[in-house]
């Protein structure tokens, strides 16, 4: 078979057209299992949330509380996902274990700050506006329009 200059150009670019093809269906494929693990550690800390409102009792610093452990739980959650799509795919020399060590490791650390700036925002929240948090049936009456007489 002999190849001209178009000829060769053509089955270049041919094969660029394919290739770019194969890494765009590789990057949704990939896109779309790091959502699936996203959406099941919003998932984690969901139920965990709800668990700890069912377990507590049904005061403002149970919800409170329920919300800081929810927080702290889904960062290492999300690390703990990140090792599973590394497992599936890894290409680096670090092992699977010493990864999972290294992500929850320091993503407990970041969870722990992240329940603290939880507890606080859903404390603010609660004292000044109860009916914008999710969970909490507030106790007091509704709210009375009054009319200037």
């Amino acid at each position: 078979m002999k190849l001209n200059l178009i000829t060769s150009f053509t089955l270049v670019e041919n094969h660029k057209i394919s290739m770019n093809l194969c890494l765009t269906c590789l990057r949704l494929s990939n896109t779309l299992f790091s959502r699936i693990v996203k959406s099941s550690y919003l998932s984690v800390s969901f139920a965990i949330f709800h668990l700890f409102k069912r377990i507590l009792p049904k005061t403002k610093i149970s919800l409170i509380a329920a919300a800081g452990i929810a927080a702290l739980i889904s960062v290492p959650a999300a690390a703990a996902g990140f090792v599973v799509q590394y497992a599936i795919g890894a290409t680096a020399p670090f092992s699977v274990s010493s990864v999972l060590a290294a992500m929850v490791g320091t993503h407990i650390l970041i969870g722990i700050g992240e329940s603290i700036i939880t507890i606080f925002a859903v404390g603010a929240i609660l004292s000044s506006r109860s009916d914008l948090v999710y969970g909490y049936r507030s106790q007091r009456s509704s709210l009375e329009v009054r009319t200037a007489e």
